[in-house]
C-alpha cells in the first residue's frame, strides 16, 4: 500500500488474518485477488474446495466398490482448521462424494483428526488411530493436502499396515507424484486431486487485465480439478516434464 500499487494478488493461507489484511486494502480502495483462501471484499481465485472434496470422495467410493466389495470400516478425515471454513469443505465433502456414489457414511464410521498441516503431527495421530483400531483393515483416509497424506501413509507403513488404508488427498504435489512413479502405483496412497498451481498465472492475470480494462469481474474464479492416480498421472504430470523441476 505504501508503494502505491494499483492491484494486489494476495496468497495468504491463514484465514484468521484475512479480515485485517483486507481492512487496509479496502480502505485504500485497492482491488485484491485472493488466492485459495477467501478474503472479505476480494475477488477469490483458486480451489473449488467443495467440488474438490467431492471428487476425492467419489474416487474413494469407486475404490471401495472395486477393491473392497463395497465395504469399509472407517472414513478417517485429516483436517486443517487454520485454513478456515471454506477450505474445510475439501475434506468435509469427501463424505458427500462417497455418498453420491452410494457408499453411506454413518457417524459411527466417520472420524476427524486435526493434522495441523504437518506430516509428523498427522503421522502421530494416525498412528494413534491405528493402534486404537487393530481390527480395522479397510480405512479410507481423506486429507486436506499431500503433506498430511504422506504422514498418514507413513503411520500405516511403520505399523506394518500400509494396505489397511487407502489415501485420497488434495493438491497433487511432488510429495505425491514422485513416489507414485517410484512405486509404479503399488502403494496405498491411491490418488490426489490436482490443483495445478504452476498454472495459476494463466488464470490470475486475465482477471487483473479485466480490472485494468474496467471490465466486470466475477466474485469467484475456480480452477479445473482432476483426480490424479496411476491411471492418468503421465497425462497430467509427465515424468520428463514435472513443473517443479523447472523452478530455479
Amino acid at each position: 500500500i505504501t508503494m502505491g500499487i494499483d492491484y494486489m494478488i494476495e496468497f495468504n493461507i491463514d484465514a484468521a488474518v484475512a479480515p485485517a489484511v483486507m481492512e487496509k486494502f479496502n480502505a485504500a480502495n485497492i482491488p485484491v485477488v485472493a488466492i485459495d483462501v477467501l478474503h472479505p471484499g476480494a475477488i477469490y481465485f483458486g480451489a473449488d474446495n467443495a467440488r474438490a472434496g467431492q471428487i476425492a470422495g467419489e474416487a474413494a467410493a469407486d475404490y471401495v466398490n472395486e477393491k473392497w466389495g463395497g465395504e469399509y470400516d472407517y472414513l478417517l478425515i485429516i483436517t486443517q482448521m487454520a485454513a478456515g471454513e471454506v477450505a474445510a469443505t475439501r475434506t468435509g465433502n469427501v463424505r458427500v462424494g462417497m455418498e453420491n456414489k452410494g457408499i453411506q457414511v454413518p457417524d459411527d464410521k466417520y472420524v476427524e483428526i486435526e493434522g495441523q498441516n504437518d506430516a509428523q503431527v498427522a503421522q502421530a495421530r494416525v498412528a494413534d488411530f491405528l493402534m486404537a483400531h487393530p481390527d480395522a483393515h479397510k480405512i479410507v483416509v481423506g486429507t486436506n493436502n499431500d503433506i498430511t497424506a504422506a504422514g498418514a501413509h507413513a503411520a500405516a507403513e511403520t505399523a506394518g499396515r500400509e494396505f489397511d488404508i487407502a489415501v485420497f488427498s488434495q493438491n497433487s504435489t511432488a510429495v505425491f507424484v514422485e513416489p507414485m512413479y517410484e512405486k509404479q502405483g503399488n502403494w496405498s496412497f491411491i490418488g490426489s486431486v490436482g490443483y495445478f498451481p504452476d498454472r495459476y498465472g494463466e488464470w490470475v492475470f486475465p482477471i487483473i487485465d479485466k480490472l485494468v480494462a474496467g471490465e466486470p469481474v466475477e466474485e469467484n474464479y475456480y480452477i479445473d480439478h482432476v483426480f490424479i492416480d496411476w491411471s492418468n498421472i503421465s497425462q497430467y504430470y509427465p515424468l520428463d516434464n514435472l513443473p517443479w523441476k523447472n523452478l530455479g
